[in-house]
């Protein structure tokens, strides 16, 4: 699924079930609370999920406020059926991230090359970024490592043609993992050709 981001809904699904494991309907409306079990951060108080008598499924929409990994959240009942406290298995919040990048030139010709500068925004992030022509990693800009937040690398070896460029984060442990807002145009020219004038040879008189 997609990952969890800090301030950003996401739902948390409820199954009651028997000793077994297997899906179990509450006899009475039973509501659940949620409380965080470990983490750092607090939950934003959703509309209520509560089981309806005869079904065994409900939906929690909420928000977690703090990036970090190692989060796991109770649900317990809070009024209804008796049922067993329940707590889920540990995941990771992401804080957004943001990358973006600049070409030193958008026009080069074959067998040439142009640098480019890779920034990623977020709560200090670490990881690695990639730059894609047409789609495709460009070998010598694969897999980045980041800097204080920026990597640079050369962009080569492409073939003659017109690219569509863009850049993807791989997120870390608090870092959602991100493509760059828009693409930038490459040019590729192929080699101009080399003209050789033979010169002409003449006849005495």
């Amino acid at each position: 699924g997609q990952p969890v981001l800090r301030d950003t809904n996401f739902a948390i699904v409820m199954q009651s079930q028997d000793a077994a494991g297997n899906p179990a309907a509450v006899a009475a409306d039973t509501t659940l609370a949620f409380t965080v079990a470990s983490g750092s951060g607090t939950l934003l108080a959703g509309v209520p999920c509560t089981l309806l008598a005869g079904q065994n499924t409900c939906s929690y929409t909420t928000q977690y406020n703090v990036a970090q990994g190692g989060v796991s959240v109770t649900a317990s009942v809070a009024s209804g059926d008796a049922l067993t406290a329940a707590t889920s298995g540990a995941f990771a919040v992401f804080g957004p991230s943001n990358v973006t990048f600049t070409l030193a030139s958008t026009g080069i010709f074959l067998n040439g090359a142009t640098s480019a500068t890779i920034t990623v925004t977020g709560a200090s992030p670490t990881g690695t970024v990639t730059l894609r022509a047409g789609g495709t990693p460009v070998a010598s800009c694969t897999a980045v490592a980041l800097v204080a937040g920026a990597a640079t690398c050369t962009v080569s070896g492409l073939a003659a043609g017109l690219y569509n460029v863009d850049a993807t984060y791989s997120g870390d442990a608090v870092n959602a993992p991100a493509i760059s807002p828009f693409d930038v145009s490459l040019t590729v020219a192929p080699l101009p050709l080399l003209q050789v004038a033979k010169a002409g040879t003449g006849s005495g008189g």
